[in-house]
């Protein structure tokens, strides 16, 4: 079941076509509306603080939106969820 609406995730589309917008959401519906998905880690080590940033591809935005929705990310509904996700908002 998908919790949102599309007219909501249309004007989401709208507004990023004109702006630039960097969010970091941490709703999994407003994540699935993204045209990209990027996962940005934090280490700490000797050498302080290091960022990365990594760029996902299809199938590890579906995991990390089953990860975002609280369940495993290799739990089948959670993926399954997260699928169903991404095909509904690339309809919109």
């Amino acid at each position: 079941m998908v919790l949102w609406r599309k007219p909501w995730a249309s004007s989401c589309n709208a507004w990023a076509a004109t702006a630039r917008c960097w969010p970091s959401p941490t709703c999994p519906q407003v994540a699935a509306c993204a045209d990209h998905h990027l996962r940005v880690a934090k280490q700490t080590g000797g050498q302080g603080v290091v960022s990365q940033v990594q760029a996902l591809d299809t199938a590890e935005r579906v995991q990390e939106l089953a990860r975002m929705l609280g369940g495993s990310a290799s739990s089948g509904t959670s993926l399954a969820h997260a699928r169903e996700m991404l095909e509904a908002a690339a309809s919109v």
